[in-house]
C-alpha cells in the first residue's frame, strides 16, 4: 500500500488547521449520524490506494451535503471506511448499552404501537430515540390519515416497511419535511433547527439529508396510533426487517380523560374497542414470536422508569446497560422537581411520573367515569390490567383505594 497522499494529486490542500474545522461545517449542513465520517475529517490519518477512492453511494452527488463530502473526504480504501466505520459503532455500543439484538447489517427496526392516543407514546418514543444513532419517524400515519391506506391493513404494512428500509416515496418526504411537528423528532440534528432560530429555520431545514441520515442509522423507530396490531404479523414475517414491536398501553379512563379535553373523539367503545381487539391479538401474537413483540405499560414505566427502561433495553439490544443519554433522559421526564412549570404545549413528556400517572383521578369528569366504567370494552380492558372500577366518584378520588397494588404485567 502506498504512503503517497492522493489528495495532492487532484490539487487539494490539506492543511490539519482546515480539516480540523470541517465537522463544524458539515454540521452546519445537517450531518448528525454520519459521524463516523466527520471524526476521521479531524484527525491526520494515513491514506491508502490512489485507485481505491471512498464510495458514497448513500449521498447522491446533487445535493450540498454531497458535494462537501465528496470535497473534502480523505480518500480511503472500501476496506479502510468499513473498519474505521465498524470501530466508530463498537464505540457507541460500548457506551450506550450494546447491540447484540441487532443481528446481521447492524440495523434494528423498532416499531411502538400505542392503542389509544394520550398513552405516553411520545415520551417512549424520546426515550427510544436517545440512542444516538437512532432516527424517529413520528406519527407517519398522519400523512395518509385522508386516504383508504390509513383503513387497510395490508397498505399500511407496506408504508411503515418502505419507511423501516429507508425507500419512502418523495410524497413523503415534502409532507415530512413541511409539518415541524413531526420532523422535530427525527433525530438530534432537526430538532436543533428548532430549537436554534438563528440558526435554523428555512436555511437549516433544507440543509437536511433526511434519507441519506435513515439509511446510515443503527436504530430506526416509527410511532404510530393509527395502525391495529392485527395489522403487523406481516412485519415480522418480512425476513428482510429486524423488528421488534412494543405495544404500549395505558388505563383507559387516564387516556379518554386527556382525549376528551383536546376535543378528540373520546366515545369509550371506540377507544376501548380498538385497546381490547390490539390486547387479543398482542396474545397471539407474543405466542408466536416471543422475541419480537413485548408489552409497556405507561404505569409500570412512571413507577419504576429505571428498571422498566432496563428490561426494555434487554428485549431490543440484548442488554440491560443504559447509556448516558437515556439516563439523562429518564431523570429530566420521569423525576420533574414539584411545582415545576414547562413552555410548551399538550405534547410536553417533562413530569413526575411517580405522581403524574394517575393524576387523572382528580381530573376525569363524573360524567366520563360512569361512561367509561360502564363501557363494556372499557371495563373489561381496566380488569385485565388488574386496576380498580372505583364505581363512583367519590371512590375514584379517595387516594386510599389503590390503582393498582401489583403492577405485574398481564
Amino acid at each position: 500500500m502506498t504512503t503517497e497522499d492522493p489528495r495532492k494529486e487532484e490539487g487539494i490542500r490539506h492543511h490539519s488547521a482546515h480539516y480540523r474545522t470541517m465537522p463544524r461545517r458539515l454540521a452546519s449542513r445537517g450531518i448528525v449520524h454520519h459521524k463516523y465520517l466527520i471524526h476521521q475529517l479531524g484527525k491526520t490519518l494515513a491514506v491508502s490506494s490512489p485507485a481505491s477512492k471512498l464510495h458514497l453511494q448513500d449521498f447522491p452527488s446533487a445535493t450540498p451535503t454531497s458535494r462537501l463530502l465528496h470535497r473534502y473526504l480523505v480518500l480511503y480504501t472500501d476496506k479502510d471506511v468499513n473498519e474505521q466505520k465498524q470501530q466508530y459503532f463498537q464505540q457507541g455500543e460500548r457506551e450506550n448499552g450494546g447491540v447484540e439484538a441487532m443481528g446481521e447489517g447492524g440495523v434494528l427496526q423498532v416499531l411502538l404501537l400505542s392503542s389509544m392516543p394520550r398513552s405516553g407514546s411520545t415520551l417512549v418514543a424520546q426515550l427510544l430515540a436517545t440512542h444516538p444513532e437512532s432516527v424517529l419517524f413520528f406519527e407517519p400515519l398522519s400523512s395518509r390519515k385522508k386516504t383508504p391506506c390509513a383503513r387497510n391493513g395490508s397498505c399500511v404494512g407496506g408504508f411503515l416497511t418502505r419507511l423501516f428500509k429507508c425507500t419512502y416515496d418523495k410524497t413523503f418526504e415534502r409532507w415530512l419535511l413541511g409539518n415541524d411537528l413531526f420532523l422535530q423528532y427525527f433525530n438530534a440534528n432537526t430538532r436543533r433547527c428548532f430549537r436554534r432560530p438563528k440558526e435554523g429555520g428555512s436555511g437549516c431545514k433544507r440543509g437536511l439529508e433526511l434519507r441519506s441520515t435513515c439509511k446510515i442509522s443503527r436504530v430506526r423507530v416509527v410511532k404510530v396510533i393509527r395502525s391495529r396490531l392485527s395489522w403487523l404479523e406481516g412485519l415480522l414475517n418480512d425476513p428482510s426487517l429486524n423488528i421488534k414491536i412494543i405495544h404500549l398501553i395505558r388505563d383507559p379512563r387516564g387516556s379518554l380523560k386527556s382525549i376528551k379535553k383536546l376535543n378528540w373523539n373520546s366515545k369509550p367503545s371506540f377507544r376501548c374497542g380498538a385497546l381490547e381487539d390490539d390486547m387479543r391479538h398482542y396474545d397471539i401474537l407474543l405466542k408466536k414470536y416471543p422475541a419480537q413483540v413485548t408489552r409497556l405499560r405507561l404505569e409500570k414505566l412512571s413507577i419504576e422508569p429505571f428498571s422498566t427502561v432496563s428490561n426494555l433495553y434487554k428485549f431490543l439490544y440484548g442488554n440491560q446497560s443504559l447509556g448516558k443519554e437515556t439516563v439523562q433522559f429518564l431523570k429530566e421526564h420521569t423525576a420533574a422537581p414539584e411545582g415545576s412549570v414547562f413552555p410548551g404545549d399538550n405534547m410536553e413528556t417533562r413530569r413526575n411520573s411517580s405522581r403524574e400517572y394517575q393524576a387523572w383521578r382528580w381530573r376525569i369528569p363524573s360524567l366520563l367515569l360512569k361512561e367509561t366504567e360502564g363501557e363494556p370494552a372499557c371495563r373489561a380492558v381496566i380488569t385485565r390490567l388488574g386496576h380498580a372500577l372505583f364505581g363512583s366518584i367519590h371512590n375514584v378520588r379517595n387516594a386510599t383505594l389503590p390503582l393498582d397494588t401489583t403492577l405485574k404485567q398481564k
